[in-house]
């Protein structure tokens, strides 16, 4: 289990391309997404905006402003959820991250 949870970290959404991300989102709600986004970094916060529709973007954004503070646990929380959403299409080999300088060929 704690192999599985380093295999992905929250910081590693940063770099998925728009294919993986559509995929992921998909998963996800805007209240968890609102509430996971809270205090995260800038790379993190542009690769999962840019992958929103402009309507679910906007909902989104409200959603983290209208809730104000929120405790880091519960943040932490809302990221675990996604986490685990993405572990799961991970092991169900519908997405799979690229590892780090690891060479594509097309």
């Amino acid at each position: 289990n704690e192999l599985r949870e380093k295999l992905f970290t929250w910081e590693d959404i940063a770099g998925l391309n728009r294919r993986a991300m559509t995929r992921i989102l998909g998963t996800v709600d805007t209240k968890t997404l609102s509430v996971a986004l809270k205090g995260c970094s800038k790379a993190v916060e542009e690769n999962v905006l840019a992958n929103l529709s402009s309507r679910v973007r906007e909902m989104v954004l409200e959603e983290r402003e209208l809730a104000g503070a929120i405790p880091l646990a519960d943040v932490k929380l809302a990221r675990d959820e996604i986490l685990k959403s993405i572990r799961a299409l991970i092991e169900s080999g519908e997405f799979r991250p690229n590892r780090g300088g690891e060479e594509l060929v097309s």
